[in-house]
């Protein structure tokens, strides 16, 4: 609630839903989790250039070129396990969470076979929402512990399918039943609005989103109908 007093006496109370409020906040906490993955790939390579200067300083050529070699052999790994995920949007985010893995010492990797075709890129945005905001709660469930995340990205003629498993120690047992619901969160003040728009924004594609647990991995399971075809414009129904 807001109060602005006015000339003369009297106020003008202004009233906003908190619930509005604190998914404004929730949305911009996952804007600064896009900056800190671009911080961690700055950091990361700055890490790196750092090493491989050291080396060179101290005469030591054919060790830093192993480095060199080794890291551009992981990085090659890396984006061939990502080369039939044809939606660039979301190989870009895989890209910079494995960045943001490295700085955190998360072992972060990519299920061979992963595929997904272009068409899928209309539907990008949720995408990227959706897998970005699981992979940060993965690496949240660590706290700050080495594991292992896995993702999983993949279709068929039903739909598409994105499994996100962590190692942590799983979702707490009163929340659930409430995962999904706004504001179900057992991180205090303010959070448990992203898995909730998530939800709702797959749910309004037709699609689903649960969680399960795999023997001592948490997962993640999002699915997605196959998008309807683009529906040409019909002149006819063009007016002036």
């Amino acid at each position: 609630m807001n109060l602005e007093p006015l000339e003369g006496g009297g106020f003008v109370a202004g009233f906003r839903d908190r619930a509005e409020a604190l998914a404004l906040a929730e949305e911009l906490t996952h804007a600064r989790g896009f900056v800190d993955v671009l911080r961690a790939q700055t950091h990361e390579y700055q890490n790196r250039l750092h090493v491989l200067s050291g080396l060179l300083q101290l005469d030591r050529s054919e060790e830093a070129l192993r480095v060199l070699n080794a890291e551009i052999h992981a990085d090659a790994q890396f984006r061939q396990l990502l080369r039939d995920v044809q939606v660039p949007r979301l190989v870009a985010l895989l890209a910079g969470k494995r960045e943001r893995a490295q700085e955190l010492g998360i072992d972060f990797q990519i299920t061979e076979g992963s595929h997904l075709g272009p068409h899928w890129e209309r539907h990008a945005d949720t995408l990227v929402s959706a897998v970005g905001n699981l992979t940060e709660n993965a690496f949240e469930a660590l706290a700050g512990q080495p594991g292992l995340v896995t993702v999983t990205v993949g279709e068929d003629p039903d739909g598409m399918q994105v499994e996100v498993e962590d190692s942590g120690p799983g979702v707490a047992e009163t929340l659930r039943d409430t995962l999904f619901n706004r504001g179900a969160s057992s991180k205090g003040e303010g959070r448990g609005y992203g898995l909730h728009g998530v939800h709702a924004r797959v749910q309004g594609l037709g699609g689903t989103l649960r969680h399960t647990r795999r023997g001592p991995l948490t997962v993640f399971q999002l699915s997605l109908p196959q998008p309807l075809p683009h529906r040409p414009t019909d002149p006819a129904e063009v007016t002036a």
